[in-house]
């Protein structure tokens, strides 16, 4: 197959079924590897990356998640989730852009750029250990390497409760903008309601997320509180971060256990 006919199969699968898979084998400083293209362009959600795992396994993982993503369903990251590998549960966790060259580079080729995103899957061992146990072999360790921010991450989250969040100074809102700063209702932001409603307006240049509790008996158009998004998530866990949350894009459920999933954004 020339690189153009490569070129135009990858397309073609991205276009047909919303991303192409690529499988690459293992080499002396790194494991085998599956990933996708396509999906941050067809569903407006991460890619995934399956690293260590037999490369047909892989191939199923991804073409599983995209199948969901596809059907509608969000992947909050760095959160339980079943159905991929049996008896385990397994964790999407953001990529780091360094490892984007050495394991996404069809990705680069299709955006252009590294502006797109891609969950590394995070999978354990056969005794249920993860990469960050102490007591985690080096040969897991090697087929399951961290290439995003290692978590600690617990397979039984607490239970979340709903309490006052703290609202930041607007300068330093302003001066941070969306990497730090978004916008809460006042019955979020009192610990009266759950955030049920999370959206990013097409328009404006702030461009920043709003984290809301999905009903429509606010007190006033200018109820809304400024304030970094890492109180938030500090509360609810489970909330979307702002990089999931594209311009244009809503995402909703109906009781803080349920899964997010795309909606239409409100007028």
């Amino acid at each position: 197959m020339t690189e153009e006919e490569r070129d135009a199969k990858a397309l073609n699968d991205v276009n047909t079924y919303g991303c192409h898979v690529l499988k690459v084998l293992a080499g002396d400083s790194l494991p085998q590897f599956a990933y996708s293209i396509g999906i941050e362009k067809t569903s407006r959600q991460p890619d995934l990356l399956v690293t260590g795992l037999k490369l047909e396994v892989g191939h199923w993982i991804i073409n599983e998640y995209n199948r969901r993503v596809r059907e509608g369903e969000t992947f909050v990251p760095n959160q339980p989730y079943e159905g991929f590998l049996d008896g385990f549960p397994v964790f999407f966790s953001p990529m780091l852009k360094d490892h984007y060259a050495e394991h996404v580079g069809w990705g680069l080729w299709l955006h252009n750029d590294d502006n797109f995103r891609v969950f590394q899957l995070i999978w354990p061992d056969t005794s249920g250990l993860w990469p960050w146990d102490p007591n985690a072999t080096a040969y897991y360790r090697r087929a399951m390497p961290l290439l995003c921010e290692p978590l600690g991450i617990s397979e039984n989250p607490a239970a979340l409760s709903v309490k006052p969040v703290e609202a930041m100074p607007m300068d330093h809102a302003l001066d941070n903008k969306c990497h730090t700063m978004c916008i809460c209702c006042e019955h979020v932001f009192d610990g009266d309601r759950p955030i049920l409603y999370i959206c990013r307006d097409f328009d404006g240049d702030d461009d920043v997320p709003q984290y809301l509790c999905g009903q429509v008996d606010h007190f006033s158009a200018d109820g809304g509180r400024i304030l970094h998004f890492s109180h938030l998530k500090e509360n609810d866990p489970s909330i979307l971060d702002p990089w999931l949350v594209p311009k244009g894009a809503a995402f909703e459920r109906s009781s803080i256990s349920d899964a997010w999933s795309e909606t239409d954004i409100d007028a």
